[in-house]
């Protein structure tokens, strides 16, 4: 299956709900290298779906991270496929271009609609509908609405990993993206069962002895630029393959570097084996806009938070030039 960017006609959650309601086999996808938010949107409307007797399978190009396993993270199936998939509904989740659903998994799918429902300013608008909401602090929250509008079932599955979804993408509803909407939708939650010990537990305090190991790397790469307004740490693969690093280790990692003082945008750099840089980065100042510093090297996402694979760059020269485009936004 081929996807186009522009092409996506915006629609409300009740429309968006009657497509659901239409289709009886949907398949569900969310961005590779998934995150909380990314696996918990999947996992609770997975779970809401097949509470209606839908027929859904829910397909990541990436494993599911270790500390996110909890979240009865079977339901998610990783390539290869088995064989080609032919639904009536594919519904895409957070993910904001075309290739972060991963070309390999696109190309198993035949859809007779695309569904996208995302939170990112950049977003493509591919597929046939729409919802776009880019005042969400997640994706996990723009479902719950959707659940909630259209009187899906919500089970205690999808209750928890809507929790998670929307406290992952906030940083634990620290980040300037928490509104009074989203405190609002995560006090529903906790009302309807959500276990909020519990749940941030096994979330934030259950990792494992590769992290401290990798942050170890990290930190002897650590340094700060621009008069300490940057800060970065970058990661060989060499240094990975050392520690075993599997996908999840670092996550969050990088909010060491934000809460630096004096700092206002700060970056992570990992080497992957494909050859393409992995860049991370985060602003703590509205008014420097990270999603366009890394839109100069093809990547995107949210204007405190974005990211970027850097192609055709040598792992050793990529700190410079993104210090040269953030330099430029300062």
């Amino acid at each position: 299956m081929t996807l186009t960017p522009n092409t996506a006609k915006p629609v409300s959650h009740a429309t968006a709900g009657q497509l659901v309601q239409d289709a009886q086999t949907i398949l569900i996808l969310a961005h590779y290298r998934p995150d909380g938010d990314a696996l918990g949107s999947s996992l609770a409307l997975t779970a809401s779906l097949r509470a209606m007797g839908k027929e859904v399978s829910c397909y990541n190009r990436d494993a599911v991270p270790d500390y996110l396993q909890f979240l009865e993270s079977e339901e998610i199936r990783v390539l290869p496929m088995t064989a080609p998939i032919t639904v009536d509904l594919l519904i895409a989740l957070d993910c904001a271009t075309i290739e972060r659903l991963g070309e390999d998994v696109l190309q198993q799918i035949t859809a007779s609609h695309v569904l996208t429902i995302d939170h990112h300013i950049t977003n493509e608008k591919y597929g046939d509908s729409l919802v776009l909401d880019c005042e969400a602090a997640a994706t996990g929250e723009i479902l719950y609405d959707f659940i909630r509008t259209n009187e899906f079932p919500l089970p205690d599955q999808a209750r928890d990993a809507l929790y998670v979804a929307i406290s992952t993408d906030t940083g634990s509803l620290q980040y300037s993206n928490s509104s009074a909407k989203t405190y609002k939708t995560m006090a529903e939650l906790v009302g309807k069962g959500a276990d909020v010990a519990s749940l941030n537990a096994l979330t934030y305090f259950n990792h494992s002895v590769r992290r401290v190991e990798i942050l170890r790397e990290c930190l002897q790469s650590f340094t700060l630029a621009h008069e300490g307004q940057v800060s970065y740490w970058q990661v060989s693969q060499a240094a990975q393959e050392a520690v075993g690093v599997r996908a999840g280790d670092m996550e969050g990692l990088m909010d060491l570097l934000r809460g630096i003082a004096g700092v206002r945008v700060c970056f992570t750099l990992e080497e992957a084996p494909s050859g393409v840089v992995r860049l991370s980065m985060r602003s703590k100042d509205e008014s420097i806009d990270v999603s366009q510093i890394c839109g100069a090297f093809g990547g995107g996402g949210h204007r405190m938070a974005a990211g970027a694979g850097i192609k055709n760059v040598a792992f050793e020269k990529c700190a410079k030039q993104v210090l040269a485009k953030i330099g430029e936004a300062l």
